[in-house]
C-alpha cells in the first residue's frame, strides 16, 4: 500500500491540511494519519472509505489503482457546493454551471457577464 501512503499525503497537502486537522475531522488519532502516510500502518476498509469520502476521491484512486487527478476531485466538490449549497436558479444551464466550476477551480476572477458571454 505504498501508493496509498503517497496519495493520502498528496491529498492532505493539496487541501492545505495538517495531519492533526484530518485526524480531527475523521475522529482518527494524529498518530494514525502519520502512520498511514509513512506506510507503517494500513487502514481498514472502514477507514479507507471515510478517507475517500472525505477527500471526494474514489477508493481506486486512493489506493493507487487509477490515476484520476486531484483536480477532478476538487471540481466535484465545487460542483456539489455550487449546485446544492448555493441554490442555483433553474435558469442556469449545465454549460454555465460547468463554466462556474472551472472558474472557481482555476482560481480565476470573472464577472457574471463574462461567464454568460463564454457559454
Amino acid at each position: 500500500m505504498k501508493k496509498f501512503a503517497q496519495r493520502l499525503k498528496e491529498l492532505r497537502e493539496y487541501y492545505g491540511m495538517t495531519q492533526a486537522e484530518v485526524a480531527e475531522c475523521l475522529n482518527f488519532s494524529s498518530a494514525a494519519i502519520s502512520n498511514y502516510e509513512c506506510g507503517e500502518r494500513e487502514p481498514g476498509i472502514e477507514e479507507l472509505v471515510l478517507l475517500a469520502d472525505f477527500f471526494q476521491v474514489s477508493l481506486d484512486y486512493l489506493v493507487g489503482r487509477i490515476d484520476d487527478s486531484i483536480q477532478q476531485g476538487k471540481k466535484r466538490i465545487i460542483r456539489y457546493t455550487v449546485t446544492e449549497t448555493m441554490k442555483v436558479p433553474d435558469s442556469i444551464s449545465e454549460k454555465e454551471i460547468e463554466m462556474i466550476v472551472h472558474i472557481i477551480a482555476d482560481g480565476k476572477k470573472y464577472s457574471w457577464y463574462e461567464v454568460k458571454r463564454k457559454t
